[in-house]
């Protein structure tokens, strides 16, 4: 995408934003980041974190939302991007860029006109030096997948597979069930019928079955299956990502399985972290 056109959409977006409605009431602050905010001439997508403060009714849509296994942050990027393409958007993660020291810019804040939020943007000059960001920090594993893995957490596998702390892959998980009875039922019994949740931890103990593993030793989106020792950790949309070394090193962990973005009939991508080196696995913070 080029620049011009990347600076209506924004241009469009924060105007949308300092207008309000439904959801976009609760949004503070928006902040850029990427190539856009580096002056690329030929950004590709716009990167954005949303600051928001839910209120009462999102949050219980968001509590239903997760039960079931739905998008608990659809209807807010409904209200922003609309059905607009371009957007890479993140939510709340401003201080965990922060700490990874990837250059934020500030656009929008709660109260302020739009003509303050238009004012930053128009400051930031186009430098034909910049280029893209390396999208920023890839892997074969991420291909196609990118723009459900964050930044800051493809720095942070980027960085260990550098190191040879551990092995990234990119793997396509098919429609299955366990053939272990008990597995099976602790599926169907934490998750409604049609939930993508379902259907993801399905076809997750099913591939770790086929493999050869014990679907009943995995420890399933923070909670074990049934055994206590558990070797496989599968975990959805990086909740819980802090916890791949702990997991990984002194749980005893033989590999973590992280279904990128569960849905009800698309495909089931999933990214398999492998430990090579535990000793130095340890000392990692994510």
């Amino acid at each position: 995408m080029k620049r011009a056109r990347a600076t209506a959409l924004i241009e469009e977006l924060l105007t949308r934003i300092a207008a309000g409605d439904r959801h976009l009431d609760m949004i503070d602050e928006v902040w850029l980041f990427g190539s856009y905010a580096r002056g690329a001439l030929d950004p590709g997508d716009v990167d954005l974190d949303i600051e928001y403060t839910a209120d009462e009714e999102f949050r219980r849509f968001q509590v239903e939302r997760i039960a079931y296994g739905g998008d608990w942050m659809a209807p807010l990027r409904r209200a922003i991007v609309g059905r607009r393409r371009g957007f890479q958007i993140s939510y709340d993660k401003r201080e965990l860029y922060e700490q990874k020291k990837i250059p934020l810019t500030l656009l929008w804040r709660r109260g302020e006109p739009i003509t303050a939020a238009l004012d930053r943007l128009r400051a930031i000059t186009p430098d034909p030096a910049a280029g893209r960001s390396p999208r920023d920090a890839m892997l074969p594993a991420f291909d196609g997948i990118d723009r459900w893995v964050p930044l800051p957490i493809r720095e942070a596998l980027v960085k260990q597979v550098q190191e040879g702390t551990i092995a990234v892959e990119q793997i396509e998980l098919t429609d299955a069930e366990p053939h272990n009875s008990q597995a099976l039922r602790f599926v169907v019994d934490r998750w409604q019928g049609g939930s993508p949740l379902r259907r993801a931890d399905l076809a997750a103990l099913a591939h770790i079955e086929r493999a050869g593993g014990n679907p009943l030793a995995v420890h399933l989106q923070g909670q074990d299956v049934h055994e206590p020792d558990t070797p496989h950790f599968i975990a959805f949309k990086w909740r819980y990502y802090t916890r791949i070394p702990d997991c990984l090193t002194e749980w005893g962990g033989q590999e973590w399985i992280e279904i990128i973005n569960p849905t009800r009939t698309r495909p089931l991508h999933a990214v398999r972290i492998v430990p090579l080196d535990r000793s130095r696995l340890t000392s990692v913070s994510f």
